[in-house]
């Protein structure tokens, strides 16, 4: 019983640090995308890159915050 609690909190870690790792992957993808002017051609675009790029950075701050992320 108890190898089977420590296989699950050992997954649910391993899913967690998954996460967060593709979370600071969105970020700078959308910085990079950002910086070089990607979505500047449609209005639209723009504006739906400033909304994912400042909520993946509210998320990377929350993460920091609370520390979800572990190297």
């Amino acid at each position: 019983m108890v190898a089977q609690v420590d296989t699950v909190i050992v997954a649910a870690d391993f899913m967690e640090g998954i996460m967060i790792n593709l979370l600071w992957v969105l970020v700078a993808i959308l910085i990079v995308a950002w910086l070089l002017g990607l979505g500047g051609v449609f209005h639209l675009v723009a504006s739906l890159v400033w909304v994912i790029l400042i909520v993946a950075i509210v998320l990377a701050v929350v993460a920091f915050l609370t520390g979800g992320y572990r190297s």
